[in-house]
């Protein structure tokens, strides 16, 4: 009977405790969007994630229902959701991924658009997001070229292209504007390598960090293509007229799939009437030439002391001191915050009193460079030293820029400060010692005490040979030249043997590149955790087997495999991974991405079996 009075008590413990951990359950809803600011013809992917935070290890998710915002001014592509069961009770506390559902939008227009939040309905209650901001941008008007030609690989002009965009045609000088250098293709793009940088023969130009090269989709002419933006530039032109950005080459290289009649009853049996074959080609392609039209800043309401500065400034002065003694200091800091060439600006001169000692301003620019320009502070700290009392005025100060938004110029001005300068150190003013800049940095630092301690010799019994040490500090340098000579020797034959280098890295550079697929498997980026264990796999091939990645494909790697007698059921389980992961980039479907887990498995184990084989 104690026994199960004993059950019971134990039984509700449980469940008070379930009910407390759930008590402390956080659920939210958390936004992943791949591009906040997306131009007309750029595919965007927004998730919507039910996070929770906390220890419970399952739920049953079975009745969760979405309701959905309206996507006004864009189109939806494609939709749809899924859940993660994969949980384990008793973790520590931290976020977890529990539903997740994502769109595909299409931009119909420019404009500013906010989309109101998405909620789940679970249990009956309603987690909501927070709303989502995007920015829509014109079109970059990027034309294909017209000719429909192909070159002896089947490749059309328009299938593989790179062009210059520019966010304005016509500009002031000085006046910033936005470069994007972009490759095109409607092919998948398998590698990159730039050959000539463009030039900016006239214009003051800043790089725009675009971090990490990613592809996406954008609509030209009403067909899809593969966008990589290789990089982005802002500009600011130094002088009036047509200016011209140069053009930009590089070597590109993307996956050509073709079909062919199979060779023979196996390939048929296994392929069916069709077999396809892709293979990588390398194609030299240039950006055409991009003019701008560069126009003078406006002669009507220019002022005599503008220095050619452009955009949006603002102007602070401060004193630390305006009551000291004579040969002290004070410090007066002028300051500029805005939008523009912040780097570039200098201050008018400025006439301080005759009997102030002025040093050089100390100059600190911090600046940010982003898509929308440049934008910081830059100040001038002016260290002053008055040699004899009195009342001083340090003058006002006046600069002068030219407003792009306002197209006139503005003038700011920072007023005047009046500095009281007593006597110092109860001397006449007129008496007062006065030092060179050099001999105020010495003052105080330059004579040193004189040492007082007494210093205690004493004769020294042995001669330095007379020391074993003496004779390993002689012998080890000869030792680690031989020891290094053998090394070198040993290295050198290593290196010569290129099969054998590639086929020890093969392993190991297989394995780091699976390394980061399960980054990507975490991370739930479905089609790059694809790609990455495709490249994993085509790469350890190419490294095991020495395959040019020019000839990297089905045939040539089930031909080395079979020639190195590796078992069958190792050959058609790496035919079967090759697949999964091409349907899973070109057909890709919300089945698959439950998959991940056991794709990458298969594909580590099959390299350990396959390494196995070969030995």
């Amino acid at each position: 009977m104690n026994r199960y009075i004993r059950n019971i008590v134990i039984l509700l413990a449980s469940v008070f405790l379930s009910h407390s951990m759930m008590a402390q359950e956080d659920f939210y809803v958390d936004i992943n969007v791949s591009n906040s600011n997306p131009s007309v013809n750029e595919k965007i992917r927004v998730d919507y994630i039910l996070k929770y935070k906390g220890h419970i290890g399952s739920f049953d998710l079975s009745g969760i229902r979405p309701r959905k915002p309206e996507f006004d001014g864009f189109r939806i592509v494609d939709e749809g959701g899924g859940m993660d069961m994969n949980f384990g009770f008793g973790r520590p506390r931290q976020d977890m991924n529990l539903f997740k559902y994502s769109f595909i939008l299409e931009p119909e227009k420019p404009g500013k658009f906010t989309i109101s939040p998405f909620v789940f309905i679970w249990n009956n209650k309603e987690y909501s997001s927070g709303e989502l901001n995007i920015t829509v941008s014109k079109g970059n008007n990027v034309k294909k070229p017209d000719t429909d030609d192909k070159d002896d690989d089947g490749l059309r002009s328009d299938d593989l292209f790179a062009h210059t965009i520019i966010n304005k045609n016509k500009v002031y000088k000085g006046e910033p504007v936005i470069v994007t250098h972009k490759l095109y293709s409607k092919k998948r793009i398998t590698g990159l390598n730039i050959d000539k940088l463009p030039s900016y023969e006239g214009f003051w130009s800043e790089e725009i960090d675009i971090g990490e090269l990613e592809v996406h989709q954008e609509k030209i002419d009403g067909e899809m293509y593969n966008s990589l933006t290789i990089g982005k530039k802002i500009l600011f032109p130094q002088k009036s007229g047509t200016l011209d950005i140069g053009k930009f080459s590089l070597k590109a290289s993307v996956e050509i799939i073709k079909t062919r009649k199979p060779r023979n009853l196996a390939e048929q049996l296994r392929f069916g009437n069709q077999v396809r074959v892709s293979r990588n080609v390398k194609k030299n392609i240039a950006s055409p030439v991009r003019s701008i039209q560069v126009i003078d800043l406006p002669q009507k309401g220019k002022p005599d002391n503008f220095s050619g500065y452009v955009g949006s400034f603002r102007l602070e002065t401060k004193l630390t001191n305006d009551t000291i003694k004579a040969n002290q200091s004070t410090n007066y800091k002028v300051t500029i915050s805005g939008f523009g060439n912040i780097k570039l600006i200098e201050l008018p001169e400025i006439t301080f009193p005759q009997d102030f000692e002025v040093y050089d301003p100390e100059v600190n620019t911090n600046s940010k460079i982003t898509e929308g320009g440049i934008s910081g502070t830059k100040s001038f700290d002016y260290l002053l030293i008055p040699r004899s009392s009195g009342q001083f005025k340090v003058p006002s100060l006046q600069f002068t820029y030219f407003d792009i938004l306002k197209e006139k110029y503005v003038t700011l001005n920072a007023s005047d400060y009046t500095i009281k300068v007593k006597e110092g150190g109860g001397a006449s003013s007129a008496t007062v010692q006065t030092y060179g800049k050099e001999e105020i940095k010495r003052l105080g630092s330059d004579i040193m005490y004189i040492y007082e301690t007494p210093i205690t010799l004493k004769e020294k019994d042995r001669y330095l040979p007379g020391y074993w040490y003496y004779w390993l500090l002689i012998l080890l340098p000869p030792l680690g030249l031989l020891l290094f000579y053998f090394w070198y020797k040993r290295n050198q034959q290593i290196k010569s043997d290129t099969g054998l280098m590639k086929n020890r890295r093969a392993t190991r550079l297989a394995q780091k590149r699976l390394k980061s697929a399960k980054k990507l498997k975490d991370e739930n980026k479905h089609k790059e955790f694809y790609e990455e264990i495709n490249r994993a796999f085509l790469g350890y091939f190419s490294d095991r087997f020495n395959i040019p990645h020019s000839e990297i494909n089905r045939d040539n790697i089930m031909l080395k495999l079979k020639g190195n007698n590796v078992n069958k059921d190792h050959i058609e389980q790496s035919t079967r991974l090759m697949d999964e992961c091409d349907y899973a980039r070109f057909a890709p479907s919300p089945a698959r991405e439950g998959n991940k887990d056991t794709v990458y498995h298969n594909a580590l184990t099959l390299i350990s079996q396959i390494e196995k084989d070969i030995k």
